[in-house]
């Protein structure tokens, strides 16, 4: 099976990733994807676009999810054979995030790697890692950082990290995200700090006028 997008073209990847450089610091490099709802198409979205910006970088690239407690990235991923069998290593989120201990995962054919969380009970050995810390060993080790938040409905865990990375997305769905919905998450965002670097609108459609009816 080959791993390719299922919703986001080769060229909105490289204009979004492009964006997110200019509107923020040269080395700029953690994205997140956060949606004012579940179920908007954030992970599906995430994963795209990782996938689309490891073909273009020098180095490997990250999936990192924030789900909790599936796992639901690395799950689908291995439930399609696409997985390696042996972690590449194990890194540690900071405190702020939980300090939880994640294996990174390739995927096989590409320069692409995904999270996925160790129980809350594996030992470590050390504190976790500063905030500092963990956004300088990112940096080290990683092109890009693509990471799939989920939705505040279910954690509180993408607007902590909203306030960690470089720039922010935000994941709407086309004539179903009620304004009320996405204001309150725009504002959650500001509240911390975020650097908020634009909107995907999934889903959407194109509708045809009605004059244009007649010609078809």
């Amino acid at each position: 099976m080959t791993l390719a997008p299922l919703l986001m073209r080769p060229e909105e990847a490289s204009q979004l990733l492009f964006m997110v450089r200019q509107l923020t610091r040269e080395d700029a490099s953690i994205v997140e994807l956060v949606a004012a709802q579940p179920a908007a198409g954030t992970s599906t979205l995430s994963l795209d676009l990782a996938i689309l910006a490891a073909e273009e970088a020098g180095r490997p690239v990250l999936l990192l999810d924030l789900g909790l407690p599936r796992n639901a990235q690395a799950t689908a991923l291995e439930a399609a054979n696409l997985l390696r069998a042996d972690p590449w290593g194990t890194l540690v989120l900071p405190a702020p995030l939980g300090g939880q201990a994640f294996d990174v995962i390739p995927i096989e054919g590409t320069t692409l790697m995904v999270s996925r969380r160790l129980p809350p009970g594996f030992a470590i050995g050390e504190p976790p890692p500063t905030v500092e810390e963990f956004l300088r060993q990112m940096k080290a080790l990683f092109d890009w950082v693509i990471v799939d938040a989920p939705a505040p409905a279910r954690s509180f865990d993408g607007i902590i990290a909203a306030s960690i990375v470089d720039a922010v997305v935000m994941v709407l769905v086309a004539d179903d995200t009620r304004a009320p919905v996405a204001d309150k998450l725009r504002d959650q965002l500001v509240d911390a700090r975020a650097n908020l670097a634009g909107v995907l609108l999934n889903r959407r459609k194109f509708y045809i006028p009605k004059f244009l009816y007649r010609y078809l």
